[in-house]
């Protein structure tokens, strides 16, 4: 099993549906996807440069840390919303986005802890936790 099809089960197993592409010479672009416990289609894409999962790790956890449940819920809330519907809705889907954090969170651990374990063929030593 090549480290795309290794990365791509551990995150199948955690629920994602993933996609990969390596059109680009060096670079597989992954597409992790998964509803959130309100039902909401979640995705997000990261890199991986030079077949190291470090880079990946690093992109997920950028990716990680700038993600906004707040912003991500006001989003959602759209043209929908009335004055009576808003604060409902918006607490309703900020408990949904900040689940969602919490899954990327959850896979990022994960896949931080093959590559430490050297799940994934050739991993770098350099992996930080």
């Amino acid at each position: 099993m090549d480290l795309i099809e290794q990365i791509t089960t551990v995150a199948t197993s955690l629920g994602w549906q993933v996609t990969s592409d390596t059109s680009v010479p060096n670079v597989v672009e992954f597409e992790f996807s998964q509803y959130t416990p309100a039902g909401q289609d979640f995705d997000f894409c990261a890199e991986m440069k030079d077949n190291d999962p470090d880079t990946l790790l690093k992109e997920i956890e950028q990716y990680y840390e700038g993600y906004d449940p707040t912003g991500e819920a006001y989003l959602w809330i759209g043209s929908t919303a009335t004055a009576r519907t808003v604060p409902v809705s918006y607490q309703r889907h900020c408990a949904d986005m900040e689940a969602a954090e919490a899954m990327i969170k959850h896979s990022l651990r994960n896949l931080e802890n093959c590559a430490t374990m050297k799940i994934f063929e050739g991993t770098h030593t350099g992996m930080r936790m």
